[in-house]
């Protein structure tokens, strides 16, 4: 029994300090890139987003901001992306991202560059200005439709600090891209991109969506929470070393 209160104990500060550690992450901002030219199936300098300034030893994290126009009333309107990298561990490459336009929100303001905490954001970090969308002539505002999701990725076994990452057009029906800006970064999620994660009525399955629960069981476990709990573990720790 002693053995075990000892290994639980050893865990617990583990955990404890492994999430500390996280936490201390600061944001840090790497590329920028708004992709206009939605209609190739394969990955070109126009879909392809190319690093060389990556920590080998952290994650990624990658933030999608979609802008469509959905053309007609058809409630089959959707276009299929795919997310393709060699550089990051996916759960399938290319990765799938199936966008219905019906299942997605039509905020009033859906231009990423009249967006002031992103737009400080990618100023301050990168020093680069998000170009204005491009609008058709005559459009419905009620037929934009918006997605966005920020996600965290492992980089490959072999990660040398490098990433190529395309984003290219599989299928699509009635839902015309306008624009598809992707931001990547390591550390902390910034805060500000949270407010482009809450336009979007995440759909299941979506992997913004699972990171929205590990956020908020993140800020659910308060800090003197953990304080109290790392206490615990080592009153616990010496109480077992003097009676052993």
């Amino acid at each position: 029994m002693t053995i075990l209160l000892r290994m639980f104990s050893l865990g617990v500060l583990f955990s404890l300090f492994c999430q500390l550690a996280y936490a201390g992450l600061e944001p840090k901002v790497l590329g920028f890139k708004q992709i206009t030219n939605l209609s190739s199936a394969a990955p070109s300098s126009d879909n392809t987003l190319l690093l060389n300034n990556l920590n080998p030893n952290l994650g990624v994290w990658i933030c999608l901001y979609y802008v469509g126009l959905k053309q007609g009333d058809s409630r089959e309107a959707y276009h299929q992306l795919a997310l393709q990298s060699d550089d990051l561990l996916l759960s399938s490459n290319p990765q799938q991202i199936k966008l219905i336009a019906d299942n997605l929100p039509s905020p009033q303001d859906f231009a990423l560059d009249e967006n002031d905490d992103v737009a400080d954001l990618l100023d301050s970090q990168l020093d680069v200005t998000i170009p204005s969308l491009v609008l058709p002539i005559d459009f419905n505002r009620k037929k934009i439709r918006v997605y966005s999701t920020t996600t965290d990725y492992t980089q490959s076994i072999d990660a040398d600090g490098t990433l190529k990452l395309s984003l290219v057009s599989q299928a699509q029906q009635d839902f015309k891209p306008l624009a598809l800006y992707v931001i990547v970064g390591q550390g902390d999620q910034p805060e500000e991109l949270s407010s482009l994660t809450s336009v979007n009525a995440l759909m299941p399955g979506d992997p913004g969506a699972k990171k929205a629960h590990q956020m908020a069981m993140r800020e659910a476990f308060d800090p003197k929470l953990k304080l109290l709990l790392m206490i615990v573990a080592f009153c616990g720790l010496l109480y077992m070393y003097k009676n052993k």
